[in-house]
């Protein structure tokens, strides 16, 4: 291995880069392997796994976007954990947040993030989805109770309207992102397996496009272009498990189709008055409904403002302004 390591070194010499930039690398890969270049080198796509994720810095989920994110934690605790032998620090933080100020629940790690998430969509949302807890969890569930009446009575109003912030001590992160993604170029060079590919392998991939932060917005296509003759026409896409059957767009969705700014999307959404009580079940008419009375007013707005913007939706969509 030691002469993995030297070879590495050449490569990078190879590639024109500086001495310090090659000690800094080695450097970083010391400390993240613990000096162990055979596990480093067996487990690198979930190591690099690990720090693509860190990086992706924080997310915020509501009680619908939880079940997807659900998902997405146990896989990607599956791909960095399941029999490996990575490192698991305390990299996680969860709050619950009201729109304006966060309230810290615990300190979490990866492994065990899929857990607590779980256990607040259970325990806040109170959710009766299928899912079933993985490893542990690090919350305190009489602490939780406590902030949960505090938060309530601060926000006073529906608390499965409240949001759980996520955030990862991104101290150094992309720095060990940038020494690892080297490193397994260096391997895919040397060995030419695909799975050292770091533009094509699969857990890699997931991290990049299927994070929460990316399936929250854009689920929807364009069906039908604007034209004189005809209005923009919106279909609801990638329908997975959500609150209902029903898709939700969120407002930054709005703001692109319907071009406007994320605060006049604020202000005509109050207007159309629609319950955002996340407890009752409405169907499609009453869906239909609601985007019928924002189509409406967001085309009487956009052509008041000197802009054609008229648009139908195909499939009702319910719209998620939580605090996205």
């Amino acid at each position: 291995m030691a002469d993995l390591k030297e070879n590495f070194k050449k490569w990078l010499i190879q590639q024109g880069t500086k001495s310090g930039t090659i000690t800094s690398y080695l450097s970083r890969l010391q400390k993240i392997s613990h000096k162990d270049w055979d596990n480093l080198t067996s487990n690198i796509i979930p190591f690099l796994v690990k720090y693509y994720e860190l990086a992706n810095k924080e997310y915020y989920l509501d009680c619908i976007t939880i079940l997807q994110a659900l998902k997405y934690f146990n896989t990607i605790s599956d791909n960095i954990y399941k029999n490996t032998n990575v490192t698991n620090e305390s990299d996680v933080k969860l709050y619950l947040f009201d729109g304006k100020k966060d309230y810290f629940i615990c300190d979490t790690d990866l492994k065990s993030l899929y857990d607590d998430v779980w256990l607040i969509n259970r325990y806040l949302y109170e959710s009766n989805d299928t899912l079933e807890s993985k490893h542990t969890h690090n919350i305190d569930l009489a602490k939780l109770s406590i902030l949960m009446l505090k938060v309530k009575e601060n926000y006073r109003k529906d608390l499965k309207r409240i949001s759980l912030h996520i955030t990862y001590n991104n101290k150094g992160v992309q720095d060990k992102k940038t020494a690892l993604t080297k490193y397994c170029n260096f391997l895919y060079a040397t060995y030419k397996n695909a799975n050292y590919n770091c533009k094509t392998n699969v857990a890699l991939l997931e991290v990049q496009n299927k994070n929460p932060n990316k399936t929250i917005d854009g689920n929807y296509e364009v069906v039908q272009q604007i034209s004189g003759q005809n209005p923009l026409q919106i279909k609801a896409i990638n329908e997975c498990k959500r609150l209902d059957i029903n898709f939700t767009l969120t407002k930054k969705d709005l703001s692109q189709i319907f071009d406007l700014d994320k605060s006049t999307v604020n202000k005509l959404l109050e207007k159309a008055k629609f319950s955002n009580n996340h407890t009752t079940k409405y169907d499609k008419e009453d869906y239909g409904c609601f985007m019928i009375s924002l189509s409406s007013k967001i085309n009487s707005y956009t052509q008041n403002a000197g802009k054609r913007r008229e648009i139908t939706f195909q499939t009702s969509a319910k719209v998620k302004s939580n605090f996205l």
